[in-house]
């Protein structure tokens, strides 16, 4: 059984997370500084019965409402989960009601409210579009996937899974070129740049929603007595990735030899040079240690 190659999987947004760190950072501030102004128009100014304390309340409960706002954008962002977004984009409907609050509705607006208020609605404003085309960025990696079919999809796996993944197979076979393939563009080492693997090597990332920890180990014949030490929730076994090579065994005749016909469920034609099947497999395999747990 054979797929088509998915696109890389999509990276937490760098500008994003800076915008949401320097609200959160920021926030307390202007909640102190437009406490404190309210406290000024309050000292000077008279105001309608129970409109100030109404105004004080609000000022307060901003604090909490963004924090969250912030808390569930930066964890949408980080895990690359839609879940986490989609409370974000819901608490971001406060934001611009409470913000237009202190701009023109309150009882007494001064210049320094509008601008202050102003400027973080700007940032808020920023952050949602960087927000939506990330989310888009994340359906994209499923295109079968509707959006609402991805939330769906998504809501079991709102706190962060782990798991541990034993790779196994003959030396040479292509197993760490496909580990390299799942983990982040920025942290992968090229083809040809990859050494033998000496016993084992350990790396972790998240995909699909899962932080995984995977044992790569050698293939080595000298090694293959580490295989059953090393405890892990899903075994990958490669049997051969050189097909990819001139002049080697058609991937047909390799499956006919080692019986993966009975296996239609389960086994795929992979490639570790242009990553043909990759996603999938490890999709499936990820979604077998879901229904065993």
């Amino acid at each position: 059984m054979s797929f088509q190659r998915k696109p890389s999987p999509v990276q937490p947004s760098l500008p994003l997370q800076m915008l949401l760190s320097f609200q959160e950072t920021t926030l307390p501030l202007m909640v102190v500084a437009n406490l404190g102004s309210l406290a000024y128009k309050g000292w000077l100014l008279p105001y309608p019965s129970g409109a100030f304390y109404v105004e004080i309340v609000l000022a307060v409960l901003q604090l909490p409402i963004e924090l969250l706002r912030l808390l569930f954008g930066s964890k949408g962002n980080l895990l690359e989960s839609i879940p986490p977004l989609v409370v974000y984009f819901v608490l971001s409907l406060l934001t611009p009601f409470l913000s237009a609050f202190f701009m023109a509705w309150q009882t007494y607006v001064l210049a320094f409210d509008q601008w202050m208020h102003a400027v973080f609605l700007a940032l808020s404003g920023a952050q949602f579009l960087m927000a939506v085309n990330l989310t888009g960025n994340f359906i994209d990696e499923g295109p079968e996937m509707g959006f609402m079919s991805a939330i769906t999809a998504s809501i079991g796996q709102f706190r962060s899974r782990q798991a541990s993944l034993l790779v196994v197979g003959l030396d040479n076979a292509g197993k760490s070129t496909i580990v390299q393939y799942y983990k982040p563009e920025s942290s992968r080492v090229p083809a040809d740049h990859i050494p033998p693997t000496v016993g084992f090597h350990i790396d972790r990332f998240t995909r699909n929603h899962v932080q995984l920890t995977v044992f790569d180990m050698s293939g080595s014949a000298r090694y293959r007595d580490l295989w059953p030490y090393n405890a892990a929730e899903g075994v990958a076994p490669f049997c051969h990735a050189d097909c990819d090579l001139a002049g080697t065994m058609p991937a047909a005749e390799v499956a006919a030899i080692l019986g993966l016909d009975a296996f239609k469920d389960r086994s795929c034609e992979c490639s570790a040079l242009t990553g043909q099947g990759l996603s999938q497999g490890m999709a499936w395999l990820i979604e077998q240690l879901s229904v065993a747990r």
